[in-house]
């Protein structure tokens, strides 16, 4: 009897032999790309009730691989495997409850599934499963949960729970803020090459409590060969402004463009005024105002400024940012005034200006002697301009109903504008 039972047993184990190797002669296809023969030997063995068969065919009819796609079989076949226990299908039963795909999305199930492939070790099932607790999507989640999974696979050196468990001590999410800690994932996932890591340590590198530009450029540079645009940008930034860099408006012009290219509207901006002020190039008001439009468009209220004044003045412009900031203070004033009056000498730097302004509409002009024989020149404002010259050559400019609109739209601009000369 004792024999019996010892050859029943060699016959079971070599059927079960048979079976495993079935099944790795299914991946094997799959793997190659024979997913017809993959798909015959899956379904032969999923009728016996093997679990990665089951398994397989989930794949085979989610993929649209060696079968019809069809998102409910694939349900059938992955929730059969998931309920033998296999981590696998129950990862990706659980994906599927998480992203509503063959089934109505529902994070509680999702939980429930993802919960049991992260305890038999499923290492995505376990990010996952985090996410889930950190963001608080399912009835069962558990902030505090979130950190134990995300260190634990961090640990493990996972880059992407690195980049979370670093932000969240950066910016105190689930835990208490901690730049200590914030810095030294974020560091680590960097090292692995995760660019918005590499992002985020620049920035705290570069406004953080203990600043380091030059390490900064170094991690923005990494990022910005990736092709980041965040990254692209700040190092435009850092060249023009030579900040952990040497100062350089020819790479400045390079890494805005890149980043501009891409739609981030701070690049396009500063890669417009670049191109009004011949900064790194040669100045350039069509390009300067493509560039800035494109920016305005996303919302840019500097770029907006910028327009409108390329579009309304571009034959001031020149004349305008020449003004040092005595004369220029004489516009700001006038138009701070009921009766808008300006006054120049014929021979000072604005003069031009005026007259150009005059052209178009926005200013009337008549000579100081007619102007202070109607108004008293000790209640006109001109005292408190930078007047040069004497009373026989002086003008006075008032400003005109258009005149005052014009510079309703214009004047913040070319604030800006002349701000942004100094950058």
């Amino acid at each position: 009897m004792f024999q019996a039972q010892k050859r029943l047993n060699n016959v079971l184990s070599e059927k079960m032999l048979f079976v495993e190797k079935k099944v790795q002669d299914g991946i094997a296809a799959y793997e190659r790309g024979d997913y017809t023969a993959a798909f015959k030997i899956f379904t032969r063995l999923a009728k016996k009730g093997d679990a990665q068969a089951e398994y397989g065919l989930g794949q085979i009819y989610g993929s649209g691989r060696g079968a019809l796609q069809d998102y409910a079989e694939s349900v059938r076949w992955f929730e059969r495997a998931a309920t033998k226990g296999l981590a696998a299908a129950q990862f990706s039963l659980g994906s599927y409850y998480y992203n509503g795909q063959g089934v109505a999305q529902d994070f509680g199930v999702a939980f429930n599934w993802l919960t049991k492939a992260a305890e038999q070790g499923h290492v995505t099932a376990q990010f996952n499963l985090a996410v889930i607790h950190k963001d608080g999507l399912a009835p069962q989640a558990k902030p505090a949960e979130a950190l134990v999974w995300l260190r634990k696979l961090s640990e493990q050196g996972m880059p992407k729970a690195q980049l979370i468990l670093g932000i969240m001590h950066k910016i105190g999410t689930g835990v208490e803020q901690d730049p200590v800690e914030a810095m030294k994932w974020l560091r680590r996932a960097a090292e692995q090459g995760v660019a918005r890591a590499q992002v985020e340590l620049a920035q705290m590198l570069y406004q953080g409590t203990v600043k380091d530009h030059q390490e900064a450029a170094h991690w923005f540079l990494q990022a910005a060969q990736n092709n980041n645009i965040v990254a692209q940008f700040s190092l435009g930034y850092m060249f023009r402004r030579g900040e952990g860099l040497p100062q350089n408006d020819v790479e400045s012009l390079k890494w805005y463009r890149l980043a501009a290219e891409q739609g981030h509207g701070g690049a396009q901006n500063n890669l417009g005024l670049a191109y009004l002020n011949a900064r790194g190039t040669e100045q350039n008001l069509g390009e300067a105002l493509s560039w800035c439009q494109q920016a305005a468009n996303q919302g840019n209220t500097e770029a907006q400024y910028t327009v409108a004044l390329i579009c309304q003045s571009q034959g001031l412009w020149s004349m305008a940012t020449s003004l040092n900031d005595a004369n220029f203070s004489i516009l700001e004033a006038a138009c701070q005034q009921a009766d808008g009056t300006m006054a120049t000498s014929t021979g000072s730097a604005n003069y031009l200006f005026w007259s150009e302004m005059e052209k178009r509409g926005w200013l009337r002009s008549a000579p100081a002697n007619e102007f202070f024989a109607k108004k008293p020149l000790e209640a006109s404002s001109v005292e408190t301009f930078d007047v040069v010259g004497t009373l026989g050559n002086l003008i006075t400019f008032t400003l005109t109903e258009e005149g005052r609109r014009a510079m309703d739209r214009l004047l913040p601009a070319l604030m800006k504008a002349r701000m942004a000369q100094r950058r």
